[in-house]
């Protein structure tokens, strides 16, 4: 949510941003929220810092953490970052092109 929301921050898109984050609380049980903890931020500035020779971003580092505490081996994303870090990465393009076979 936080990087969503940074990323789209321009003042037209403000509404709608808020709108659909609001959207996304109402759902518990489809979409999990995990709020940043200061264990996880520790985490996380542990794998910047361990990964220095990478161009990883804290965010990254961060959701990198969460996902391996949740079990997930996929990471629905355009970042590259998420592969480097050992997980299979995705997207969007390729869920519609599996749909369509």
């Amino acid at each position: 949510m936080l990087e969503v929301a940074d990323a789209l921050c321009k003042t037209h898109l403000r509404q709608k941003i808020y709108a659909y984050i609001n959207g996304i609380k109402q759902v518990p049980d489809i979409i999990k929220i995990i709020p940043l903890e200061q264990s996880l931020l520790e985490e996380g500035w542990g794998i910047y810092h361990q990964y220095s020779d990478q161009d990883w971003g804290l965010t990254n580092c961060i959701s990198f953490v969460v996902i391996r505490l949740e079990g997930i081996t996929e990471a629905l994303t355009y970042d590259r970052h998420f592969q480097q870090a050992g997980f299979t990465k995705f997207n969007v393009v390729n869920i519609f092109i599996s749909e369509k076979n």
